[in-house]
């Protein structure tokens, strides 16, 4: 590359110098000012310098050391109210040891030579472990509360991998509800998981515990690949929060809150300071502030909820196409994810996080049945074997926490027999409560389905139903209904002749819209007639199910909205 020499003329010339005598008979106060100037200069650096080492006093969040191992701190907010730098440094020294502990100890995927795991516990089934007094603590809450999900450890191990899909299809490797043999796989690890000969903890105390596996268990386990038969899995920072809150009671340090970004709360202040909790739900698809506690004290706060809230949450839910969510909440019956409602929360002024989850597993992992399982066989039985296990469950955690004679018990003990009641009634015929909503007004409403003998040993398709309704307006209505193939015949029961007109001015609405989905339609109307025998239980329809001779198939009772 060729250069071009500069032009000598084009640069600049400098100014000749000019030379300035100094005044030494001040030379020495000008030396001492400069000292003075100097220093003062340097002790506004230190000054700064130390500002951002030393925190503010007041509330202040403390962030575990990023030194030392991996931590669970990262997945925790602690806003400690301090005092001065010394109490600062002493409280993140003690809550970064207990993070990187608390990480070590419930880990389930990798061993450390310095503590007993969860992971070494389901690597040496059938022998006696001496544990962390806190992994003790934290496993006990299981037994002593009669929960068994920490069993569901394969299915958590395989069950994860979902929420790391990019697309739908993608899901048929780990979603029951898209798969039989996956439904299959976690119904065969949900038996085991809910047998205690299969399975169980046994507690031994001073802190060991042996994993009781059975022979027929560990073969499957062998022939299977499965080598975590308990995790805590979506639950762990539930007793992570109570470990952590642990070492720092220990210590001395009470003044401040601990949360986790899925839904774990412990406050350990047990002075008389005023706190808030939000409480948030899903409403048209959008996340709302439901309500806002407000309460004094230790307390442990649980939250529960089937829609993501921050980024972290990108690990624990996924949404299909179709708008459906799948979560981590898996039922111990066969390993299906549910949640009874979008979000509940439940707290306590003396257990922890864990012991909290647990009583409410049986009260969120549950769901509604849908009406177009009614025609699955079985679903109905499974419901209420569903709703009977949850409540004793309940009963039991209630109890463990010394509530049995709480209005809360006896409430969960009613309920618990009705379920009794209804399951020896599912015996003879399918009943199920089905809640039903129209037009903002109260109502009551009974439908029976039954069919005739000759016609139940036929299968020839003809079902009849009779439905009583007990409404504002229209007081008892018994609308009789009959069907077979596409025809339907209806008749209605009503009080009186100004409710026959009135029915008969609008029936074309009725017979149109049963027209435009294919089925033909004819109805009939007459009085209804009171018999006083008539018994509430049967409201009403006794006389029409004398005259129709029919066996019923099912029951059903409803609130409805009129």
């Amino acid at each position: 590359m060729k250069r071009e020499a500069r032009d000598k003329r084009d640069l600049p010339h400098p100014k000749p110098v000019e030379r300035i005598e100094l005044n030494e008979e001040n030379a020495g106060r000008k030396l001492i000012v400069a000292v003075v100037l100097l220093l003062f200069g340097a002790g506004m650096l230190v000054y700064a310098f130390m500002g951002l080492l030393t925190p503010e006093t007041g509330w202040q969040t403390i962030e575990a050391s990023g030194s030392g191992g991996p931590s669970c701190g990262e997945e925790f907010i602690f806003l400690y109210e301090l005092n001065n730098s010394a109490e600062a440094k002493r409280v993140t020294d003690i809550y970064t040891d207990a993070c990187q502990k608390a990480f070590r100890l419930f880990n389930s995927d990798q061993e450390y030579e310095d503590v007993t795991n969860v992971r070494t516990i389901n690597l040496h089934p059938n022998e006696v472990l001496e544990i962390d007094e806190g992994l003790y603590k934290a496993l006990a809450c299981f037994p002593d509360s009669g929960r068994r999900e920490l069993y569901l450890g394969p299915v958590y191990t395989r069950y994860d991998d979902l929420f790391f899909c990019e697309d739908d299809s993608q899901l048929v490797d780990f979603d029951p509800r898209l798969s039989e043999a996956v439904r299959q796989e976690y119904g065969e690890i949900a038996a085991f998981a809910g047998d205690a000969q299969a399975i169980d903890l046994e507690l031994l105390g001073n802190n060991r515990i042996c994993l009781r596996v059975s022979d027929n268990y560990l073969a499957y386990a062998q022939e299977n690949g499965v080598d975590r038969f308990i995790d805590f899995s979506w639950m762990r920072n539930a007793f992570v929060a109570d470990y952590l809150a642990g070492a720092l009671a220990a210590e001395g340090f009470t003044k401040g809150t601990l949360s986790s970004y899925d839904g774990f709360t412990r406050n350990l202040d047990v002075r008389e300071t005023d706190y808030s909790f939000s409480i948030l739900d899903l409403w048209d698809q959008a996340v709302c502030p439901a309500a806002t506690m407000h309460y004094q004290g230790p307390r442990s706060l649980v939250t529960l909820r089937d829609y993501p809230l921050n980024d972290s949450d990108r690990w624990r839910f996924y949404e299909l196409k179709t708008g459906e969510v799948r979560t981590l909440y898996l039922d111990i019956a066969d390993g299906f994810c549910r949640s009874a409602v979008h979000s509940l929360t439940c707290y306590s002024a003396d257990q922890g996080c864990g012991e909290t989850l647990l009583a409410m597993l049986p009260v969120y992992i549950a769901d509604e049945l849908r009406p177009e399982e009614l025609a699955v066989p079985g679903r109905v039985e499974e419901l209420y074997r569903r709703l009977d296990r949850q409540l004793k469950g309940l009963a039991t955690a209630l109890e463990h926490a010394g509530q049995n004679g709480t209005e809360a018990f006896r409430a969960t003990a009613s309920l618990s027999q009705s379920v009794d009641f209804l399951q020896q009634l599912n015996q003879m015929y399918s009943y199920v409560q089905l809640p039903l909503r129209l037009q903002q007004r109260d109502a009551h409403g009974d439908l029976y389905v039954y069919t005739n003998k000759k016609n139940l040993a036929k299968k020839d398709g003809n079902v009849s139903a009779l439905l009583h309704l007990d409404m504002e307006n229209l007081g008892s209505v018994d609308v009789y209904v009959a069907m077979q193939s596409s025809k339907v015949s209806t008749k209605f029961y009503l009080r009186d002749e100004e409710m026959i007109d009135f029915m008969a001015a609008h029936m074309d609405i009725l017979t149109e819209r049963l027209r435009a989905r294919g089925y033909d339609c004819s109805y009939a109307m007459a009085v209804r007639e009171e018999k006083k025998e008539q018994t509430p239980a049967k409201g009403g329809l006794e006389p029409l199910l004398k005259q129709e001779r029919g066996v019923m198939l099912s029951r059903y009772a409803f609130d409805v909205r009129t």
